[in-house]
């Protein structure tokens, strides 16, 4: 998929959104660099994670004008509930009449959006970036192997979306890993290489962990290793679960969704939000961002060697939760 090529405008409001959250910050990166050039520094750009910060605090970014530069971007990352605020009009004003010195980039992660919310904006350009058939599946693994001298057979990067479970980020993490394995990649390649995608009872094993069951939570993980599931795979899975579970109490707790509309949002089963909710009864906070710090120490562990991963994973499971 080649990358999306915009027109600049100045006194702008942009907003890029899309299902793919590395394509959507590739082009959010894309669109910032056609706007100031190469120079890019915290006098002329500021990168604002919408769910860490105020509407005020954000309006009273976009009120401060660049320092010794023409121009500055204010990217608002993270910015789906952007679109359930009440009262923007400051927000609109402020956008609308900056005076040509700066421009706002909305990036939301999500399929759609409500337009009608901007029409109070003079100046704006929404993005869409769609979602990719399988045509584009293809032609993306082949564009992004090419890039690394590396060519791959029809078949086989047809297995390798298929494995990647038609996940985008699963996909460049693994293309990233098999582009120094070989400079022409088969079927046999990616048989070899990449693991079988997960199915849903692997799920299973944060729901145990989270419901401290961790006797079936260890045998749910002796079962994933006899099909060759890598520790360092599942440390990378159970961070995505967890990343997810977050993500549903933040859409649940701060946007008031229910299950259905998070499920829309998300592009999920609503069977799959509900476990979720579920989940996070038993849970709080402080076990979620401890169960992130340990699968970070857990990974950088095996990579220097200090622990046998089969091992190391074990432990992860005993240890969860501090019980």
């Amino acid at each position: 998929v080649k990358d999306r090529i915009f027109i600049y405008n100045i006194n702008m409001l942009f907003l890029i959104y899309g299902v793919y959250k590395s394509i959507l910050v590739k082009n959010v990166k894309s669109l910032t660099k056609k706007i100031l050039g190469d120079d890019i520094n915290e006098l002329n750009y500021q990168k604002i994670d919408y769910t860490e910060s105020t509407l005020e605090e954000i309006e009273n970014e976009i009120s401060f004008l660049p320092f010794g530069y023409e121009k500055k971007v204010i990217v608002i990352e993270n910015s789906e509930g952007f679109l359930k605020e009440k009262d923007i009009n400051k927000f609109v004003d402020l956008v609308n009449i900056n005076d040509e010195e700066i421009d706002v980039i909305l990036s939301m992660n999500t399929n759609k959006i409500n337009q009608k919310f901007f029409d109070n904006f003079k100046n704006k350009k929404i993005i869409e970036l769609k979602e990719l058939s399988d045509e584009d599946w293809n032609k993306y693994i082949i564009q992004y192997l090419a890039k690394r001298d590396v060519t791959i057979e029809k078949d086989a990067a047809n297995e390798l979306k298929r494995r990647a479970d038609s996940n985008i980020e699963t996909l460049i993490n693994e293309m990233d890993k098999i582009s120094n394995y070989s400079e022409h990649l088969t079927l046999e390649d990616i048989q070899l290489l990449v693991n079988e995608p997960l199915n849903e009872n692997s799920l299973e094993l944060l729901n145990y962990l989270v419901e401290n069951k961790k006797e079936l939570a260890l045998k749910t993980y002796k079962d994933l290793i006899t099909k060759n599931n890598d520790p360092v795979y599942l440390i990378s899975m159970l961070s995505s679960q967890l990343k997810f579970l977050n993500l549903v109490h933040y859409l649940n707790k701060n946007e008031h969704m229910n299950k259905d509309e998070i499920a829309s949002t998300l592009k999920v089963s609503s069977g799959r939000i509900y476990y979720s909710l579920k989940s996070l009864k038993n849970i709080n906070q402080k076990i979620i961002d401890d169960a992130f710090n340990n699968l970070y120490k857990l990974d950088r562990d095996i990579k220097l060697g200090n622990i046998d991963k089969f091992i190391g994973f074990e432990l992860f499971i005993i240890n969860f939760g501090g019980k």
